[in-house]
């Protein structure tokens, strides 16, 4: 199955952070959410994590309003969820993130 299966977590990663901002990076956004609820890996989750949040930030400023909230608090799910599975850390590391002003330079 792909939710669980870290074995392919590189390849998922390095895949939908190449995708460049538009539809096909947000349609495949709640698959990764999806993927990343079931990684156990601290390692392998961050790297997912700071490539969502580096998505969250290259959202043209026209949409930022209606796409911001709906990625954070998609996140902010994934972090009670994770907290509440006992992977405290990792519900952390999402907090932490989206605390951290934006690290876009385009």
């Amino acid at each position: 199955t792909l939710f669980g299966d870290e074995s392919a977590a590189d390849l998922i990663l390095t895949n939908y952070q190449s995708l460049s901002f538009g539809q096909q990076k947000l349609d495949e956004f709640a698959t990764m959410v999806q993927f990343l609820a079931a990684v156990k890996s601290n390692e392998t989750f961050k790297r997912g994590i700071d490539i969502m949040v580096e998505t969250r930030d290259q959202i043209p400023a026209a949409y930022k309003d209606q796409l911001v909230p709906y990625i954070e608090g998609t996140l902010v799910n994934l972090a009670r969820a994770k907290t509440s599975r006992g992977l405290t850390e990792q519900g952390q590391y999402i907090e932490k993130k989206l605390k951290e002003p934006s690290s876009k330079t385009f």
